[in-house]
């Protein structure tokens, strides 16, 4: 399952002493007041910072623990089967064997607005999808193929030229791992 969450630095408070002089939209009674904001703004140096620990301590509390090789991927042991969540910034990745009930408990736990919940099929940049390989089992790959042919694309307009289209030059049921 795939999610952005919307507003993210705004769940994250700011160190920073931050303030604005209130305007006519915050009402007669706000008006021309200096205001101290409490919350991480988009923008701000240490908001980033400061969103990532608000959702480390979130993921922490349903019991991931980051992984040793890279902090932006959290990891769960269920006993059978591990769940997996990856982070970038507000985007999240779950794998997981009911991965709609853990991002609701994810979504419940802390009332984070996700939008953009369902399926992948492109994220970060890459496309993402699923397929039956010959010997019937079902796994999923990520291509740059959105990107790669935006860029040919790009490049055929700039240079006014036609590019070859080649095909893959590997099997897909190819198994590097079954090799000797």
């Amino acid at each position: 399952m795939i999610d952005d969450i919307g507003n993210a630095y705004l769940h994250a408070t700011t160190r920073e002493r931050v303030f604005i002089v209130a305007g006519p939209e915050f009402g007669l009674e706000l008006e021309g007041r200096i205001l101290l904001i409490a919350k991480s703004l988009y923008g701000l140096k240490s908001s980033a910072a400061h969103w990532h620990e608000e959702l480390a301590q979130t993921l922490r509390d349903i019991g991931f623990e980051p992984s040793k090789a890279n902090y932006d991927l959290w990891i769960k042991d269920c006993g059978a089967h591990y769940e997996y969540i990856c982070v970038y910034v507000d985007d999240i990745i779950a794998a997981s064997l009911n991965a709609d009930a853990l991002l609701k408990a994810f979504r419940l736990k802390v009332h984070y607005k996700l939008k953009g919940v369902g399926q992948p099929d492109y994220y970060l940049g890459g496309n993402y999808a699923r397929i039956k390989c010959a010997d019937g089992i079902e796994t999923c790959y990520l291509s740059a193929h959105t990107y790669i042919k935006n860029i040919c694309e790009k490049m055929e307009k700039t240079m006014d030229v036609t590019l070859k289209n080649y095909q893959m030059p590997i099997d897909p049921d190819y198994r590097p791992e079954i090799d000797n």
